[in-house]
């Protein structure tokens, strides 16, 4: 089943096995260095049929300390043509992350901060495809297609918020705020995985830790009226403007993609976040010890 930006498993695997021209199948997976997994490596053990693979690393902004931050509006075009993914064609995002979607989000807000919204995150990721014992790629990977259209970015600068954003919301709160870290991260009760970043939170955020939006034990995302009730019960209003933050952009992107298939909402992400915040001589941070 495919719903808008949603697709099943099972739904892949039936188009994938008509041989469409216009779809692209690509492993977003980001491994977060405490896993020691190498995601490049499994990507070239296995993979979903004629996908290829995403670096968020590689196809980052250049000449900054910060992780994956968005490339350039060329990088990205560059990157898109070495992956066969055109104007017309429709990207399928997976990650191979134990949480079923971790990563793969963050490869679908790129996209659409790129102005291409022709992009679905498949649902429970290669632990779903698994699952459903649908065939694997092993050995050589093939050849990225050749699109019928180039890519050509065009920017939306309302889906990504800056450092500077951040603080004048922090000072002067208008729109709200979710973080999706762990509830330890954001209190200040637990370690950042990166030792030099102190914990804790941008003041007037709130928390929302990207696994409450995911069935756990499916590892799937949650049904839009489950996904909305999640939202109300951390007092967050999807009628409303939202920015959401995490570690360094990745799962933040999870809370843009649960927003957008509980309402349709467009939710912005803070790229730098908590990395970039948290990195600042004069950050302000907040606790709840």
């Amino acid at each position: 089943m495919a719903q808008r930006g949603l697709v099943s498993a099972s739904w892949l695997a039936g188009m994938l096995a008509k041989s469409p021209a216009n779809l692209r199948v690509l492993d977003a997976t980001f491994h977060m260095l405490s896993w020691n997994r190498n995601a490049y490596q499994e990507f070239q053990s296995e993979r979903i049929p004629t996908a290829g693979f995403f670096d968020l690393d590689a196809v980052a902004k250049q000449g900054t300390d910060l992780p994956h931050m968005l490339p350039s509006p060329e990088q990205f075009d560059q990157a898109m043509h070495d992956l066969g993914v055109g104007a017309n064609t429709h990207v399928v995002v997976y990650d191979c992350s134990d949480f079923g979607i971790f990563s793969a989000p963050r490869l679908w807000w790129t996209l659409r901060a790129f102005g291409h919204d022709n992009v679905s995150v498949l649902n429970g990721g290669m632990q779903q495809w698994k699952t459903g014992q649908f065939p694997l790629e092993t050995g050589t990977v093939q050849e990225p297609p050749q699109p019928d259209a180039a890519f050509k970015s065009n920017f939306r600068p309302e889906l990504v918020r800056s450092l500077e954003d951040m603080i004048a919301n922090r000072d002067q709160p208008s729109v709200q705020v979710a973080d999706a870290r762990s509830t330890g991260r954001f209190n200040g009760t637990a370690p950042e995985p990166r030792a030099e970043l102190s914990s804790g939170h941008i003041p007037n955020s709130t928390s929302l830790p990207f696994t409450e939006l995911l069935d756990n034990d499916a590892k799937v995302l949650l049904a839009p009226e489950a996904l909305t009730q999640v939202f109300q019960a951390h007092d967050l209003d999807l009628s409303k403007p939202l920015i959401a933050t995490c570690g360094s952009g990745v799962t933040a992107s999870v809370i843009a993609f649960a927003a957008q298939q509980a309402s349709g909402a467009d939710v912005a992400v803070y790229d730098g976040s908590w990395t970039e915040y948290a990195s600042q001589p004069d950050a302000v941070i907040a606790t709840s010890e």
